[in-house]
């Protein structure tokens, strides 16, 4: 049997219908939004089985979206949102490769290239493809700098070992920091190779590792947080030289305005070195 089809009636209820729902449901999105761009600060945990690489970049884009800033800690395994307020949009890329992953703090952000919020404050930004060695941009992030809102991180695409391999391929002689101040002989085809130990102690053995088996001996300033003992003594052990990452002179140097070397003077020094055993 054929069934009637819906009378005139019928149609103008459901359109109706339909209207009201998409009112409706219009009316709940706009004051979810109002209530989420109201909402104070607020921090809650954020498990790693929650908050991964795959989930963090979809979360931070609809957060931001709302006018919020959203940030990761991993180390506390916490997510805050807050107000954007004077927040900048700052747009993170490398020079060439794309899909490099990106962390500001130590904290993973997204891939390369991508738009973050971020208030005025000092950054750590690392570029870090798998596999490669990446780069470290420090940056104290204002209104009025970078004027273009912008990073770009250079990125190495050779495996460390095939890039001491290029080195010593082209000619170069890689010395250490103390060597050139110990005036061993210089030539247009000298290098001296030093590494900041940042982040992961156990890379900087690695590397030292690499080194050694090309008869290569470099420099590793490590911070304070990845003095590694025993990372250190096996550092040295094959013949590199050791020393600490600081910016105890930078910091002084920007708090009194000293704008050349002349104006670090013996009390300064002094000072310096009074500040320096502080943070030790």
């Amino acid at each position: 049997m054929k069934k009637d089809s819906p009378s005139a009636k019928e149609r103008l209820f459901k359109a109706r219908r339909w209207k009201i729902t998409g009112f409706l449901l219009v009316f709940v999105i706009l004051l979810g939004l109002g209530v989420f761009l109201m909402m104070p600060p607020v921090t809650f945990p954020a498990p790693h089985l929650v908050f991964n690489r795959r989930t963090i970049p979809p979360f931070v884009t609809m957060v931001e979206s709302g006018g919020k800033v959203a940030t990761w800690n991993k180390a506390k395994g916490e997510m805050t949102i807050e107000k954007a307020g004077d927040s900048i949009k700052l747009h993170i890329d490398t020079n060439r490769s794309r899909k490099i992953p990106i962390y500001i703090n130590g904290s993973y952000v997204g891939k390369s290239p991508l738009n973050k919020r971020l208030f005025p404050g000092k950054y750590e930004i690392v570029a870090k493809p798998p596999g490669y060695m990446g780069s470290i941009r420090h940056l104290k992030l204002t209104n009025e700098y970078p004027k273009n809102k912008q990073v770009t991180l250079p990125v190495d695409e050779h495996h460390y070992q095939d890039y001491l391999d290029e080195i010593l391929r082209l000619g170069y002689t890689p010395i250490r920091v103390m060597d050139y101040y110990n005036h061993v002989p210089i030539t247009d085809k000298t290098l001296i190779l030093r590494h900041d130990v940042d982040e992961v102690a156990d890379y900087a053995l690695k590397m030292a590792e690499i080194e050694q088996t090309r008869g290569v001996k470099s420099t590793y300033y490590f911070r304070w947080r990845t003095a590694d003992p025993e990372v250190i003594r096996k550092v040295k052990a094959m013949g590199h030289e050791v020393g600490l990452h600081y910016e105890t002179l930078a910091f002084y140097a920007q708090e009194m305005g000293l704008k050349s070397a002349d104006e670090v003077t013996p009390a300064v020094r002094q000072e310096l070195r009074r500040r320096l055993k502080l943070n030790s």
